[in-house]
């Protein structure tokens, strides 16, 4: 199912985005804490961890995990990935997203968001994509409306996380007809990010 994008590698100012591989555990070490985790239905301990089982999720055809790179130090800053991917319906959810805490709110996950985007509607002719997040998670709830994602609505009683908690999602989404104004919206904010953190 993921064959299509095997060969995904998506360049940018600030970050590239590649597809995921087993040795990756390593270059993922240094960026790995516990706390990105708190709102995951799975809690990872280890950076070997998230990498092993996102590539057994790949190879089980549930996700397709992507390594985020900073160019300037061409250094592994984090994870996303694809999955939900319905091809017939040409829609999936870009999710799984981490990144390292010293690399927040400086327009790196902006960016990525918009290579990722461009990438499905653009090139691949996408229908829809969506996000969600749990509802506790106000800090990702804000980043996705700031992206002009549309919030759909909340999954009630959706998961039960590792500590028993019946986790609340969120789901936002992006269609065909909305990516050109999210598109400006998402270029707008990051070029904001770039003059102020990038100069």
């Amino acid at each position: 199912m993921f064959e299509q994008f095997e060969n995904c590698i998506l360049n940018g100012h600030l970050v590239t985005l590649r597809p995921l591989v087993l040795k990756d555990e390593e270059a993922l070490i240094g960026c790995f804490s516990i706390d990105y985790f708190k709102y995951f239905p799975i809690h990872y301990v280890s950076s070997k961890e998230v990498v092993s089982n996102a590539i057994e999720r790949k190879l089980k055809n549930i996700s397709m995990p992507f390594l985020i790179i900073e160019n300037k130090s061409s250094k592994a800053i984090g994870m996303t990935s694809f999955a939900n991917v319905r091809l017939h319906d040409k829609s999936l959810e870009i999710g799984s997203t981490f990144i390292e805490n010293h690399y927040q709110k400086l327009g790196y996950n902006v960016e990525c968001k918009l290579l990722l985007l461009q990438y499905l509607f653009e090139n691949l002719s996408m229908n829809r994509i969506e996000f969600k997040a749990d509802k506790l998670n106000t800090k990702s709830n804000l980043a996705m409306e700031k992206l002009g994602f549309v919030k759909e609505g909340v999954f009630r009683n959706h998961m039960i996380m590792p500590d028993g908690r019946l986790r609340d999602s969120v789901y936002y989404s992006v269609i065909k007809e909305e990516w050109p104004q999210t598109k400006r919206i998402i270029i707008d904010r990051f070029n904001k990010k770039l003059s102020q953190y990038h100069n």
